[in-house]
């Protein structure tokens, strides 16, 4: 039984395949016409990617300092079941989905920030 958590989910994961799809696919467009440009957006992506890690590393680092948790784990924990493959699988879909809708331009980057405005 899959409960509605787990469809939420996988519609989310689904969604942001989708966009990183379809993100992927226009930097790889703008790598192949313009090469220095392309260069450019993927040496600035792995510095702010890089940037992000150390930032979020150094506050979890800070957060534990601040409040420590204390709790240990119980010796007897059951085990976790699986997620179902419907969550697991929806990623790796969404971004197949997303990279043929933009290769038979079914999808831009317009449609993209126009969701993303949407969004937020």
């Amino acid at each position: 039984m899959i409960l509605i958590g787990h469809i939420v989910s996988s519609v989310i994961n689904l969604g942001f395949g989708l966009i990183i799809g379809i993100l992927l696919h226009a930097l790889f467009n703008l790598f192949v016409t313009n090469w220095i440009a392309g260069m450019f957006a993927v040496i600035l992506s792995a510095i702010l990617l890089l940037g992000l890690f150390v930032i979020e590393t150094i506050i979890d680092w800070l957060f534990e300092r601040i409040f420590p948790s204390g709790i240990r784990a119980s010796h007897r924990t059951t085990p976790k079941k699986p997620k179902p493959l419907l969550r697991r699988l929806a990623m790796p879909v969404g971004f197949a989905l997303g990279l043929l809708l933009a290769e038979f331009d079914m999808a831009s980057l317009d449609q993209v920030n126009q969701i993303l405005e949407f969004i937020s």
